[in-house]
């Protein structure tokens, strides 16, 4: 075996190879060199006095050489309570209020390392106080830089706030929550939008939900298996009582739907509802409504997603449910048929509902309709169409006999305000106008039937008001003094009276009041006065007083 020599260079190459390696106060632009990287992280950075998060600190060496005798120091005050700790083979950690770790050996160029994971509770920081977390590391191995040796994250300690909503079956599909509809039983997930972590949790408690949260920014959303269930419509009456999540995504299988972000703080509750429908509720049945008597019907189903597997039957308070058979099942599940035995149904509003054993429940009005009364004879208005005239309604032949009648008066096609009887006063506002009576036949165990007469001839002034109580001529009648008209009583009472004098048969031009002063051209003449008596919607009365002979 040949053994190495110890190889001698000549003095004067030696000493220009030691000149060419002389370090001169930074390394050159292809040497070498280390650069240790310090990054703390908390998974949640807004805590509650009673919170938890996760620590982390992450070094990296983003150098093209190893780092010796790298030592990390990592403190958090002591208000953050170590529930668990965790660190990596490689590094030798002292865990403390002050955690010191040490990497085994060069820590390579290029390495990266979660050193230290500490999950921790507050314990002790008041609500509003903000607490520091850093961490620094240090090598004896040149650097390019030594600025990304130390980091560090605040956590801030605030109040509690509220998030509370309603989960709902929305059985009529309309977006407004109903006292009479059920839990859904679905549930939502509760998202921080201010942490590392998008932190958050899962709700399924039926109908209410109510969480305390730390106060920050939140967004809740729920995915929906769609062969269960899909999102009522959103954001369609009151905040009180309307659904809040919009849907961002679909697939096959599922339906994901999600609120704005909102803010939560202790004064100001987040609120946030969501209506769900089963996604085998039908958008439309045809028919909707069959006759009493029917033997048998079959219902199209649509706008669903179906299955052979579902229960469906009609249902009434009182009454024996009425089971359903499923058939032609489109081959896309977007429509079935159901057939009914009706021949014993009652008449009158039932349920056509839809189950999935320990699945959702759906629902849809049906009518099983009563017979309906027919018209034999149509309605028709007697009597004399006058202002102040009473009229009739004659309400018309119907078969079977009707029990009861109800009415509605109109005039030229606007209903006569409070004129619901079998009579009928005409009022003044009726003059010109044309009547009509509607008419609403009524009998047990058939359908109402309605039937309209037709229109009558034009309604004209009533009769004009006559006097009672003749007028007469007041005060002393002599030349010089002034004559007054007493317009007498009339029937029916008058709104206004006009007057017309005359003197010896002769009109007086000009004297339309209630006085008349006498000159001496009218001496030894016959004074009269004529009443004009004027009711709004009647002809005009008039009755002319005794003669008077002027003094």
């Amino acid at each position: 075996m040949s053994l190495l020599r110890p190889f001698a260079l000549p003095v004067a190459l030696l000493a220009g190879l030691s000149g060419a390696f002389v370090a001169t106060g930074s390394a050159s632009a292809d040497t070498d060199v280390a650069n240790v990287v310090v990054e703390v992280s908390a998974a949640r950075n807004i805590l509650s006095t009673s919170g938890w998060s996760g620590l982390a600190v992450q070094v990296r060496n983003t150098g093209t050489a190893p780092a010796e005798s790298v030592t990390l120091t990592f403190t958090k005050p002591a208000s953050l309570h170590t529930n668990s700790f965790q660190s990596i083979s490689d590094w030798n950690c002292v865990s403390a209020t002050i955690t010191t770790c040490t990497h085994a050996g060069p820590f390579a160029a290029g390495a990266s390392d979660r050193v230290v994971y500490d999950t921790v509770q507050v314990d002790g920081a008041p609500e509003g106080s903000t607490l520091e977390v850093s961490a620094s590391a240090t090598t004896t191995t040149p650097e390019s830089s030594t600025a990304d040796n130390a980091a560090s994250q605040l956590i801030r300690i605030v109040p509690t706030g509220l998030i509370a909503g309603h989960l709902w079956n929305d059985l009529n599909a309309d977006g407004i929550r109903q006292a009479n509809e059920p839990p859904s039983g679905t549930g939502v997930s509760i998202r921080s939008q201010d942490d590392e972590d998008a932190y958050g949790f899962s709700n399924s408690v039926g109908l209410d939900y109510r969480e305390t949260v730390v106060s920050k920014h939140y967004q809740v959303t729920s995915t929906l298996a769609r062969f269960s269930w899909r999102l009522t419509t959103p954001n369609v009456g009151s905040d009180d009582t309307d659904s809040d999540l919009v849907p961002v995504s679909e697939n096959a299988f599922s339906q994901t739907g999600a609120s704005p972000v909102f803010e939560v703080t202790q004064s100001a509750p987040g609120a946030v509802d969501v209506g769900v429908v089963a996604s085998f509720r039908p958008a439309a049945i045809t028919p909707a409504s069959v006759p009493q008597g029917t033997a048998a019907v079959t219902v199209k189903l649509s706008g669903g997603r179906f299955s052979s597997d579902l229960e469906v039957k009609l249902t009434r308070a009182g009454f024996d449910a009425i089971p359903g058979v499923i058939s032609n099942l489109a081959a896309d599940s977007a429509s079935m048929d159901v057939t009914f035995p009706l021949a014993q149904a009652a008449a009158g509003a039932w349920t056509l509902n839809l189950d999935r054993l320990y699945g959702p429940h759906a629902e849809v009005p049906f009518t099983v309709a009563a017979p309906a009364l027919r018209l034999s004879a149509a309605p028709s208005i007697a009597g004399t169409l006058a202002v102040g005239s009473t009229v009739r309604a004659v309400p018309g032949a119907w078969t079977p006999t009707a029990a009861s009648y109800s009415y509605v008066w109109a005039a030229n096609g606007s209903p006569v305000r409070g004129a619901t009887g079998a009579t009928l006063t005409i009022p003044a506002d009726a003059l010109g106008k044309r009547l009509t009576v509607q008419v609403t036949a009524a009998r047990s165990g058939y359908a109402s039937a309605t039937a309209v007469s037709a229109r009558s001839v034009v309604v004209a002034k009533g009769k004009a008001p006559r006097a009672t109580k003749r007028p007469a001529i007041t005060g002393t009648v002599k030349v010089g003094r002034t004559a007054r008209a007493k317009a007498g009583t009339w029937s029916p009472k008058v709104n206004s009276y006009r007057y017309e004098w005359r003197l010896s048969g002769k009109l007086i031009r000009g004297a339309t009041g209630a006085t008349l002063k006498l000159t001496s051209s009218m001496r030894n003449k016959k004074l009269t006065v004529t009443v004009i008596a004027r009711k709004t919607g009647y002809a005009d009365g008039r009755a002319t007083s005794a003669a008077v002979k002027v003094r």
